[in-house]
Parts: C-alpha cells; structure tokens; sequence
C-alpha cells in the first residue's frame, strides 16, 4: 500500500473514531490553525499539506468541506460544544483534554 494510501486510510479512520457524529454527514466542519508548511492561512485562504489531503479525502467521500481559521482555544471551545465537527492541526496542544485532532501524517513533528 503507498505512503499516499495509507494516509487517506488514517485520516478516514481517524475521523469515523473521533466523530462519529458526522459519518452521515453530507457537511464537514472543520477548524485549525496556522501550522505552516501543514497549515497555511493567507489572506483568508486555508491551504497546506494537511488541508490538502483533507480536502481530497472529502471530495472522494461527496462531503462538503468547510474550513474555519479559528485561535487554538476557541477551536477547542468550538469542538466542545458542537459548532465543528473535527479539529485539523499536526501538533500536540495542552489542556486538550478528551479533544483529539485527526492525525493527517504519520511522521513525527
């Protein structure tokens, strides 16, 4: 299996794991953060690695994408109460707590 297949197939299972609640849907709400090269937000424009696998993974699953540029805190907040379905973002936050971000690489940072 390639490099490229693998991460597809994590990042779908990570998404079935972390939030259930939005296998069926046909919307995904997605928040992050700057983390260039993964994660880049220029001029309102998310972009980078990680957007971009994200992005194909959802146009081969038919489900519209929305991306939000949020700060780290009200991401989390925002996960918590239920206004984002899944947080993106290739690094370890503290006071998390029961919130995961879906791993997009298998690399270490």
């Amino acid at each position: 299996m390639s490099e490229k297949r693998k991460l597809i197939a994590a990042l779908t299972l990570s998404i079935l794991l972390f939030s259930p609640a939005i296998v069926p849907a046909e919307k995904l709400v997605i928040a992050t953060t700057a983390w260039p090269p993964y994660i880049i937000i220029e001029n309102g424009q998310i972009s980078g690695i990680d957007v971009e696998t994200v992005r194909e993974l959802c146009r081969r699953l038919g489900i519209e994408l929305r991306l939000w540029d949020l700060p780290w805190k009200r991401a989390l907040k925002y996960m918590k109460s239920g206004k984002v379905d899944a947080l993106i973002t290739p690094q370890t936050h503290p006071g998390a707590g029961e919130i995961h971000t879906l791993p997009i690489r298998t690399d270490a940072h």
